[in-house]
């Protein structure tokens, strides 16, 4: 789908912004579609629930949310009620209590091969919502924000190209950036985003403890980078590394750092680790052909 640019009132703040321009909000016509899709999947269960047939079994699901996640007494709970303060939730709730509701069920045990989390997913990819589902582990995923469509996609295409187990340490890595920002730990995300380039360094240059600044002047001559290109991103190592809040304000208790700097550490290392996996492989078939 073709992302449109911002028309004139858009730009000039007299109509709202696209949703996947709009961090912090949730709009109506999501909220709505939200509504549909639980409704759906509801009517199909509750269609069934006197024949003893249909699974999964969201009078379980509901109790579960009803105590551990609105916290209410157990002796309250009515699967009706429990019905009505969720889609209440999700109609007025704040995007945050919103995003922490749906991520409670879609990673419920009992919904975890169920096509809700992927139905959620689509919805909030066709309506371009600021925020996108991404899967931690087999049996969890988590909503993580996105400045734009753009750096959106080149998350998801760094994640997908380090399927490979060799790159395990630098997609964990990545995926744990995009957590930590999700969670507003901006410190913590940049830390995890530097640390899925070094980790991909050190499997590219088969050197498990080789300096950053090394490792890219040894990756530079192996792939025939420009110097300037390697240069410069040793110097943007040496910024997440020595300014002063940057890698260590978590440890200090502090957060310096914004939420826009982080964005762009997480946009520019998927960027970058996307890249080093096409040299690599671009180089590893050049190596080929010329012992073929």
């Amino acid at each position: 789908m073709k992302e449109r640019t911002l028309n004139f009132s858009e730009r000039e703040g007299l109509k709202p912004l696209p949703d996947a321009y709009q961090l912090e909000e949730l709009s109506y016509e999501v909220r709505n579609e939200l509504k549909y899709i639980f409704e759906e999947t509801l009517n199909k269960f509750f269609g069934f629930y006197r024949e003893g047939g249909a699974i999964p079994d969201w009078h379980k699901i509901f109790k579960d949310f009803h105590i551990r996640f609105l916290e209410l007494p157990i002796e309250a709970f009515y699967p009706d009620n429990t019905r009505s303060q969720l889609f209440g939730l999700i109609s007025v709730g704040s995007y945050n209590e919103t995003l922490d509701a749906l991520e409670f069920f879609i990673n419920h045990s009992a919904l975890i091969t169920h096509s809700l989390g992927n139905e959620i997913s689509d919805l909030f990819e066709r309506r371009q919502v600021a925020y996108m589902l991404v899967e931690r582990d087999k049996d969890r995923r988590f909503f993580v924000p996105r400045a734009s469509k753009e750096e959106g996609i080149a998350y998801l295409r760094a994640i997908e190209s380090l399927t490979s187990d060799q790159f395990g340490g630098a997609c964990k890595n990545l995926i744990e950036a995009g957590y930590h920002l999700a969670k507003k730990e901006y410190s913590k995300s940049i830390r995890e985003s530097i640390h899925s380039i070094e980790s991909m360094i050190r499997v590219l240059t088969g050197n498990k403890s080789i300096k950053f600044s090394d490792g890219m002047r040894e990756l530079n001559k192996k792939f025939s980078l420009h110097p300037a290109f390697g240069e410069g991103l040793i110097k943007f190592y040496g910024f997440s590394s020595d300014e002063d809040g940057v890698r260590h304000s978590s440890i200090q208790g502090t957060e310096s750092i914004d939420e826009e700097t982080a964005f762009y550490f997480l946009g520019s290392c998927a960027s970058f680790i996307t890249f080093l996996i096409h040299k690599a492989r671009k180089h590893k078939l050049k190596e080929e052909q010329d012992h073929a």
